[in-house]
């Protein structure tokens, strides 16, 4: 799970969204910006013509976190007829960065209704959560914390970070390589793999999976790292540079 960090940009944009007192979420087909941020909202509103007191900081993640009791991670869903998705969004294990807005609005519009002296609080994330099928986050053995961090297994209070193993004292450096790769802990943790094998764990075995890589008719080599050509580098590692060409090895004999 990655350690979290607050965002301005993502902040303002929460804050001029609580602004339009609109208790909805956005229409990403209208509002571009939104397109790949997660957000929950939380409201407080009194229907008698009273002042509504300001809610603190941690009201709202509170309530959003109170779904937990919805949530079954075994089936991966939500009770029947319940709510938790805000849930799920507070603890989505790649979402790392965060930012909120708050906003009294005299009336707040909430679908077909309106909310009178409603205090609106909105967070936004990147990348957003609950992706479709996806688990929030994976259980690991005790010990195991931060060993499938990506990019890197820096490791700062039992989080993924991208913090320095090198010059911060309480970062360690916690990725697990596979295939006789070694940890190399430096600025950063990462794997440094044997020849024949890549990726950042060294989990791939190095060699080109379809026979279009390098043939005529095919794929030639100028198509590689080429956006226009994604597929390449993903079916031609080896053709492509990503990888050196080796044997394959017994981990047991690492």
């Amino acid at each position: 799970m990655a350690e979290m960090k607050w965002d301005a940009v993502l902040a303002s944009q929460a804050q001029v969204w609580a602004d339009k007192c609109i208790f909805e979420h956005p229409n990403t087909a209208v509002s571009k910006d939104y397109d790949g941020i997660g957000q929950n909202l939380h409201a407080v509103y009194n229907t008698h013509g009273l002042e509504t007191t300001k809610p603190d900081a941690t009201d709202a993640v509170d309530s959003w976190n109170s779904e937990v009791q919805n949530y079954t991670y075994e089936h991966n869903a939500c009770a029947t007829k319940e709510v938790c998705g805000h849930y799920t969004q507070v603890v989505w294990a790649e979402t790392t960065n965060v930012g909120c807005g708050i906003n009294y609005c005299l009336s707040a519009k909430y679908n077909e209704v309106y909310l009178p002296n409603a205090w609106i609080v909105v967070c936004n994330y990147i990348p957003g959560g609950n992706q479709g099928g996806q688990w929030p986050y994976k259980y690991g053995a005790e010990g195991e914390e931060c060993s499938q961090c990506s990019d890197g297994g820096a490791c700062k209070n039992g989080l993924c970070s991208d913090c320095s193993p090198q010059d911060e004292p309480d970062c360690e450096c916690k990725i697990k390589c596979q295939n006789c790769g070694s940890v190399q802990s430096g600025d950063k943790c990462e794997c440094l793999c044997p020849d024949g094998y890549f990726g950042e764990f060294c989990e791939n075995f190095c060699k080109d999976t379809d026979v279009s890589c390098g043939g005529n008719p095919g794929w030639p080599t100028n198509w590689c790292n080429d956006s226009d050509y994604p597929w390449v580098d993903e079916n031609c590692p080896l053709m492509c540079g990503l990888c050196t060409a080796g044997t394959k090895v017994d981990p047991a004999n690492c």
